[in-house]
């Protein structure tokens, strides 16, 4: 029974929005609003809309109109959280809209450079080879060994296969990032730690012990503002972009009385 006298309160307010819409009865289909239906209607099939295809998406948008209008007639927009998140992400993009912003200045974008060159500068790399050696309860002694054979063996000689691993022996200028997906985390840091030009280990990865013979080390290298390029113009663009967005909500803030209550519970 409660079911029902919800339904029919519904109804009936319902009835009661559809004959008391007021000064909102009249729904005016502007030259501007046919002209957007046209645009999209184009961009949509590539070929202007014939005019009895224009009639069915005036009518169909003269339909949601209606709908729309009845829907908030009956409050039906209060304490929706899907027409709020709406509502705030269209002031937001109104507040930028009506605030625009020039280009960043060189001076802007070489501060911002000089702030996080790490993210636009090229970052440390090593040249290294490596011999495998798969896990298991001999791994540790067949690496001594091999270790030493390596370091005896003479220049150019060729070099002892150790176990199959995925990926070629010699790892060309790779930074931590490559090192880390293949090798896994610390593995580069430890090939930091290592003298060139010698074979050391063992060290370990998730799938065993590698030998290893570093060959060069090549140093994080700064950008400039033209090696940055769009990146760092982007970036610093979008940095202030939020700069402003929160000076201009805190300005929209200051205009409200904001009153806190004490929780619930």
């Amino acid at each position: 029974m409660v079911v029902f006298a919800l339904i029919g309160g519904a109804l009936f307010a319902l009835d009661h929005a559809l004959t008391d819409i007021g000064a909102d009865r009249e729904i005016v289909v502007s030259g501007q609003r046919i002209d957007a239906l046209r645009a999209d209607f184009q961009t949509r099939e590539h070929r202007p809309p014939t005019a009895e295809e224009l009639d069915r998406m005036v009518d169909h948008w003269v339909r949601n109109e209606a709908l729309f209008r009845q829907a908030r007639a009956l409050g039906l927009d209060q304490d929706d959280q899907i027409i709020r998140r709406q509502l705030i992400r269209k002031m937001r993009f109104l507040l930028e809209d009506t605030h625009p912003l020039p280009e960043p200045t060189q001076e802007a974008l070489r501060a911002h450079l000089q702030a996080h060159p790490e993210r636009y500068g090229q970052p440390p790399r090593i040249r290294f080879e490596h011999v495998f050696i798969a896990r298991g309860a001999q791994a540790a002694p067949r690496a001594e060994a091999l270790l030493r054979q390596l370091r005896s063996a003479e220049p150019g000689a060729t070099l002892p296969p150790g176990d199959p691993f995925p990926g070629p022996p010699l790892i060309a200028a790779a930074d931590a990032t490559a090192v880390h997906k293949r090798f896994g985390s610390g593995f580069f840091e430890t090939l930091q730690t290592l003298p060139p030009k010698q074979w050391s280990g063992p060290v370990a990865s998730p799938a065993g012990l590698h030998l290893v013979r570093v060959q060069a080390v090549f140093p994080f290298v700064a950008a400039t503002v033209e090696s940055a390029g769009e990146a760092l113009v982007n970036d610093v663009r979008h940095f202030q972009r939020e700069r402003k967005n929160a000076e201009l909500l805190e300005a929209l803030r200051g205009q409200f009385v904001v009153r806190r209550a004490a929780p619930a519970s």
